[in-house]
């Protein structure tokens, strides 16, 4: 690439132009290091803090401060407002109550803990105070605060944690909102609070006086302006350098070519610029900085140029961060990095930017819930914050490798986090402090009402929120529960589970990583990392990645105890700031269960507890095989195919099923953390919820338990769920438009659900049928097609249906597998022929002519039948379900007659096709020539060779082809088995 593609930018187009430009650098330097101990016995230079922006408007600063309860600061990067705003509001008194004089805290929230610690260091050294005296900080893990401290630094968790206990924030006297540009969940969470905050104030008349400060670098202003009722703004201008864009004559840039091109431009400039120029050049990821480090570095020494690379990212170890504010002797330094140096921290000696205009981040799937990593384009705000980073301490250059028209379609400004995130913490936050509507939240980028609804559906089906009677929603007491603990809601849901299989130690060390960023380093320049490699497979375990969680948790706990092993940690590639993290957070979620209660108890070595605890606490996340497809497809959404992640203990390991912590979608769908689920664990999960009856299926409950939202089947948009929810009566059904689920068949062993959709009273189509028989559900289109053409109320007629229709089945590979019984004597070949042709008119009829079969469908058809047939044999008494409720003594043939008689239909048969009801008096006609389309299952099941049923017991939690298979609905108190003789239906 040429330099000469390139367009130096315009005066207008330069990033800013400070107005007091300081010619020292070292003292720039000294404000923002990366470290945390870069303050510690520096001398505070006086006329540089006095000659900061800020210090310049101190009077005007503090006037608009003192004359508003509410007003936004927006202050240019260098301007000073993060460490001199706080101090002029102590020095004024402001951290007093005006009315009592009572001395109170001022708080500053930062969205990063480094910059939280960094700045209250950096405030303690001017103050001539030690750190945690009357300056300090906090977050999690760490309270360097004393009953002396009048100003706190601290993340913006922390201050959420404040407000869900305290509601008026009684302990400060003013909150300062730090970086509220990078609108993270948090950020805008606690801008929310705050407004309705001071509502609550107006209301009831509360006297407690509380300053709201929001500060900025961008222009942003009148939004924030905007939503707290035109709240003032204050405008400082910044102390950077002018710096020089350049922008590439024509687009080029693509995935393929980045770290090329950007190897190629540093290259280029390193032959004009001056060796104690340092570079910086943004990338969206470790992966592309990684190759760039090893490319350059490989270059370099080819051509011998006076280079050094390293990378920079958050992930990368404090060691490998440290080196980039080395000095280089003779060398240029390059450094490639992520948008992590965009704001917050000053690299010394940074001259030129290189720009790609990438940056990557997570986008949350709402339909799906999983996240997935995308790469975009930077926005123009960001764009202008990269090239500030060139001058900071002299004037620079900003390479931009985009054309200028492609940088005038940006978008002005990022997309705010709660705009791509999943909300389910941020609702259930403000349903704890008290809001009870989502449509009276006040957001300040407003999310889409399907992403809203998404988030509040999952709060509802995990039991954290509840419908209250004003119509509006409240926490459960399980989410308040929730709520307590520092980790994702749905992640917490595993300690319920946990204590009650008794093995809640396990399931607190397993949180703690989850909630952990990942303990292997990957600080090679060389993509295969030998090193993380090695360390996997020494703490790889056939159980899965939480199992090997546990194993590097038992590791650390002996590398505490001796502190010799620390080239241990660096042989297996371990980072121990981070499992020092992950110990820190086990240790505070293990406090909290203390404090509420939860009995810590150990499953030991055996981890069959846990692994049935995590099948139990994240159902949705459960994944079958498919082997057509050789990946996992989610069992509540069959068309969600993924694959287990490399890094995983199971990777290449073809397991029955997993149940993931979380799903990543990048190049590929990946599902992570994996325990690998074995059957036993599998066959004790449930999709029943408590909540509803717990007696044996029955023509009364089974709707309702059908309709329950736990259930794969679940559809919210069903007639079923809305008189549910209004707590109204079934038999409204037939006045109502829409999807319905209707009783077709209540005679046990099976039952019999038909889905619908209904345009009036009269007129339907029939979508597909559900069978529950035996604790398994089985959809598919056609299977009730044959078998009511012979079913009766009773025993015998079903046995012998399901007998005559396994001698009568054929399999052809084109069909599939049907059925072909003898046409009836009394019909005419006229008549099989019309009702044939009515047959194919319907639109869920499938014609096995026209559907190309897989075998797992008609094995799966084959077991149905043969499992009825296994389990109620000729001569066993059997249980009919229904009014009667008589046990049928196959050797009486008055028996069966009797119940014939008196066994009625129940009155939901009325909402289907007269046709499709079998009769209480007598069988149905038999169909001829009637097949069996294509089943569509909902989980899956795996063929055996050579055809015929799966002999392994277990072997229906196996995954088949697209819609190929049944969904195991198992040990529900529903659904349960008595022990001993066949009875009613279910396990």
């Amino acid at each position: 690439m040429r330099l000469d593609t390139m367009n130096g930018g315009k005066a207008g187009n330069s990033v800013t132009t400070a107005s007091t430009a300081s010619n020292s650098s070292s003292n720039i330097s000294k404000i923002n290091g990366f470290n945390n101990k870069q303050f510690d016995g520096i001398k505070v230079d006086k006329e540089f803090i006095a000659n900061l922006p800020v210090r310049l408007v101190e009077d005007e600063v503090l006037k608009v401060i003192k004359e508003n309860e509410i007003c936004i600061i927006i202050g240019e990067t260098g301007s000073g407002k993060s460490t001199q705003i706080p101090q002029i509001c102590l020095d004024a008194g402001l951290h007093k109550c005006p009315t009592t004089g009572v001395e109170k805290k001022i708080i500053v929230t930062q969205p990063r803990r480094i910059a939280a610690s960094a700045l209250a260091k950096r405030v303690a050294s001017e103050r001539r105070v030690k750190n945690g005296t009357e300056v300090g900080f906090k977050f999690r893990f760490e309270n360097v605060t004393s009953p002396e401290t009048k100003l706190v630094y601290a993340t913006d968790g922390i201050l959420l944690a404040d407000a869900i206990k305290d509601p008026f924030l009684s302990e400060y006297s003013m909150v300062i909102i730090d970086e509220a540009h990078e609108r993270t969940c948090q950020t805008d969470t606690l801008l929310m609070i705050l407004k309705i905050l001071n509502k609550k104030k107006e209301k009831s008349g509360n006297e407690i006086s509380l300053k709201i400060v929001i500060m900025s670098a961008t222009v942003e202003a009148e939004k924030f302006s905007k939503f707290f009722n035109d709240a003032k703004i204050f405008a400082i201008e910044g102390r950077t350098y002018e710096t020089k864009l350049f922008y590439l004559s024509r687009p080029n840039l693509q995935e393929g070519n980045m770290v090329s091109m950007c190897v190629d431009c540093v290259l280029q400039l390193d032959k004009e610029e001056p060796v104690e120029h340092d570079f910086l050049v943004f990338l969206p990821g470790f992966e592309e900085i990684n190759s760039a480090v090893k490319l350059t570095a490989q270059r370099s020494k080819e051509k011998g140029l006076t280079l050094v690379a390293f990378p920079l990212y958050a992930s990368l170890s404090l060691a490998r961060q440290a080196q980039i504010y080395q000095k280089q002797s003779k060398l240029r330094k390059v450094i490639y990095s992520t948008n992590i140096a965009e704001t917050s921290i000053t690299i010394p000696g940074i001259r030129v930017v290189i720009d790609s205009g990438k940056v990557r981040q997570k986008e949350f799937v709402h339909d799906l819930k999983y996240d997935k990593l995308v790469t975009v384009n930077v926005s123009q705000a960001q764009a202008m914050q990269r090239a500030g980073r060139a001058g900071r301490e002299a004037p620079g250059k900003c390479y931009r490798l985009y054309s200028l028209e492609e940088y005038n379609k940006m978008l002005k400004m990022p997309v705010p986090e709660v705009l791509r995130s999943n909300l389910t913490s941020v609702i259930l936050t403000l349903f704890k402090i008290g809001m009870k509507k989502t449509v009276s939240m006040a957001w300040l980028d407003t999310p889409s009402k399907d992403k809203v609804m998404a988030a509040l559906r999952q709060l509802k089906e995990y039991n954290l929120v509840t419908k209250l009677p004003d119509k509006g929603y409240g926490c459960t007491k399980q989410g308040n529960i929730v709520s307590e603990f520092p980790i994702d809601p749905v992640l917490c849901l595993l300690l319920f589970k946990a204590e009650r299989n008794h093995c809640l130690v396990e399931a607190v060390t397993i949180l703690a990583f989850l909630s952990s960023d990942p303990v292997f380093t990957n600080d090679s320049l060389d993509l295969e990392d030998k090193k993380t490699d090695e360390a996997r497979r020494k703490f790889s375990c056939n159980e899965g990645d939480l199992a090997r969680m546990l194993s590097i948790y038992s590791f650390y706990k002996s590398f505490k105890k001796n502190r010799n092993m620390k080239e241990d940690l660096h042989r297996y590639g371990l980072n121990e700031a981070r499992l020092s993290t992950v110990f820190k957070v086990r240790k505070q979620i293990n406090n909290l269960c203390s404090n509420l209660g939860l009995k810590m108890e150990s499953c030991g070595q055996d981890l069959v507890a846990l692994r049935k605890s995590v099948a139990e606490s994240w159902p949705y996340n459960m994944c079958l095989f498919d082997p057509e497809v050789n990946a996992y497809r989610l069992a509540s959404d069959k068309k969600t195919v993924c694959k287990i992640h490399p890094t995983s203990c199971l990777a290449g390991v073809k397991a029955h099923a997993i149940v993931f912590s979380s799903m990543m979608e990048t190049t590929e769908r990946y599902a992570n953390n994996n325990p690998g689920i074995p059957d036993s664990p599998l066959l004790h999960k449930s999709w029943h919820n408590p909540g509803w009856p717990s007696n044996l299926l029955n023509v009364e409950n089974i709707i309702h338990y059908f309709c329950d939202q736990s259930n794969p089947f679940y559809d919210t948009q069903s007639d079923n769920q809305t008189l549910i929810m209004q707590g109204m009566p079934m038999d409204r059904l037939s006045k109502m438009n829409g999807i319905q689920f209707s009783l077709v068949h209540a005679c046990g062993p099976l039952f019999v659900i038909g889905k619908l959709k209904r345009a009036s009273e009269t007129n339907f189509t029939p979508i597909c049928y559900y069978y529950c028989m035996d604790g398994t559900v089985y959809q598919c289109p056609d299977l009730y097609t044959f078998i009511q053409s012979r079913l009766a109320q009773i025993a015998n007629p079903l046995r012998e249906t399901l007998t005559q229709a396994s001698k009568f089945s054929r399999f052809d590979v084109n069909k599939g597998y049907t059925w072909e019984f003898d046409a009836d004597a009394s019909k005419s070949a006229e008549t099989i022929e019309e009702e044939k042709e009515k047959k194919s008119k319907k639109s869920w009829y499938q014609d096995p002519n026209k559907v190309r079969s897989s075998q797992y469908q008609w094995k799966r058809a084959d077991r149905i039948l043969q499992m009825t047939l296994h389990r109620y044999p000729p001569g066993s008494g059997m249980r009919i379900e229904g009014p009667s409720q008589m046990e049928i003594d196959n050797s009486n043939p008055a028996s069966v007659a009797t119940t014939s008689r008196q066994t009625p239909m129940p009155q939901q048969l009325n909402s289907l096709e007269p046709s499709s009801i079998v009769s209480a008096s007598k069988p149905a006609t038999p169909a001829s020539n009637i097949t069996a389309g294509p089943i569509t299952p909902l989980t899956g099941g795996a063929p055996t060779p050579g055809g015929g049923l799966l002999s392994a017991p277990n072997s229906h939690l196996a995954a088949g082809g697209p819609g190929s298979v049944s969904s195991r609905i198992v040990n529900s108190p529903a659904m349960r088995k008595n022990n001993g003789t066949p009875s009613k239906i279910g396990r």
